[in-house]
């Protein structure tokens, strides 16, 4: 790799990403050979908080979940006989998806 590269990792879990970045960054040494770099490597884990949480954008895609939510919580409040044929209606189309 050229030394004016920024590269990226990208696998599915379990498949030692981590594992290898750790070896470039000298977090552990290897078991079995040697590494050998010429230039000093950075790694730059994104903790969970900071990532991108993606399910709401992908629960809107598929229904108005969300919304349905609200509206629920408004109808349990509300309590009336209307609002809670409203909330089973909801309720039933919520289950569907």
């Amino acid at each position: 790799m050229d030394t004016s590269w920024r590269t990226g990792l990208v696998g599915r879990n379990g498949q030692e990403k981590s594992t290898l970045l750790n070896l470039l960054v000298g977090h552990l040494e290897p078991s079995a050979g040697s590494l050998e770099l010429s230039e000093q490597t950075l790694y730059f884990p994104m903790s969970v908080d900071q990532a991108l949480n993606t399910l709401p954008a992908n629960l809107d895609a598929i229904a108005p979940f969300r919304y349905w939510e609200g509206r629920m919580e408004e109808l349990l409040a509300d309590r009336s006989e209307r609002a809670l044929i409203e909330y089973s209606e909801i309720q039933e189309q919520y289950q569907a998806r």
